[in-house]
């Protein structure tokens, strides 16, 4: 997550004179999701800033939590927030209604979400954030909480919906109509459904953008993985890599998640086991990717060898 918080990417320029406007260059340099704007954190960007201007730092770090997110990444440069931008999109009826007003207090406002500080340059600082609330990109809740949507709530609302403080940590959140494609509508009715009683130990490991692999153990009854990654219908699970799970098993949680409900007979009853959570259609574009990956190579080397024979 980048701060100050704002609309767009600003980052200032060497003269003091221009600015760069855009999507964050964070996150185009390492393929990293970067929330950097209220835009980039809905389901959950009204409830961030009112919780922000509460100064509700344990709500605060439950969402962020909610979000996947990890790390802080903080340009305490007086001249793009004190100084410079008095209007977008930083202005005062905007930005600096609901965040930290100056960088001073942002470091404040930081020091109250982090841990640890784990780099710092000039004006540029990473922080890890404490982890009483994080959530990892896989887990398993240990209570999930039933709501219903409301449609006529803007996107960047929706949380408002659902969060609750008092949820046992990890939570999930599911909307009624998709908590009944994986349970009865008795259990749904109940609001909230307590699932830690004979929940798997899991480990994960990213194999790609598009595919992970998750080594179960110990799974005695159903469970829900939660999958914190934008939903889409083209996110499979499989066993073993040789069978998908019904599609009636999928559902979003959290307002922008994936998650599935894991049974025993899906698995063939068995308490150990590896799954494999991939997004279909993606063969095609990694295929494009190293064509044009060679394709710039070989340009680049083309350009080396006239550089050296002239």
């Amino acid at each position: 997550m980048s701060f100050p918080l704002l609309t767009h990417i600003y980052i200032h320029g060497e003269t003091g004179e221009g600015a760069y406007v855009g999507s964050s260059t964070i996150g185009q340099l390492t393929g990293k999701n970067d929330f950097a704007g209220y835009v980039y954190m809905a389901p959950f960007s009204d409830l961030f800033w009112q919780f922000s201007k509460e100064k509700d730092y344990e709500s605060i770090k439950r969402v962020l939590g909610l979000l996947n997110i990890r790390y802080i990444f903080h340009n305490s440069d007086t001249r793009i927030y004190d100084q410079t931008f008095p209007g977008r999109p930083y202005s005062t009826n905007y930005v600096r209604k609901f965040m930290p007003s100056t960088q001073k207090a942002y470091e404040e406002f930081i020091d109250n979400l982090a841990s640890e500080k784990l780099f710092e340059r000039g004006f540029y600082r990473v922080y890890t954030i404490a982890d009483d609330w994080y959530l990892p990109h896989f887990y398993i809740p240990r209570e999930v909480s039933v709501y219903e949507d409301d449609p006529g709530v803007s996107p960047y609302g929706k949380a408002s919906a659902f969060f609750d403080k008092t949820m046992i940590r990890p939570p999930v959140y599911i909307e009624h109509k998709a908590c009944v494609l994986l349970f009865s509508s008795e259990i749904c009715d109940q609001k909230r459904i307590v699932t830690e009683e004979g929940n798997p130990t899991i480990q994960f490991k990213k194999v790609n953008p598009a595919k992970y692999r998750i080594n179960v153990s110990g799974a005695h009854g159903q469970y829900i993985l939660a999958f914190s990654e934008a939903f889409h219908k083209n996110w499979k699970i499989y066993v073993s890599s040789t069978r998908a799970l019904s599609e009636g098993a999928h559902i979003p949680v959290n307002g922008y998640a994936n998650a599935w409900r894991i049974s025993p007979e899906d698995v063939g009853g068995r308490s150990e086991y590896e799954l494999i959570v991939e997004m279909t259609g993606q063969g095609l574009f990694y295929v494009s990717l190293g064509i044009s990956l060679m394709t710039l190579a070989g340009f680049f080397l083309w350009m080396w060898h006239n550089n050296r024979t002239q």
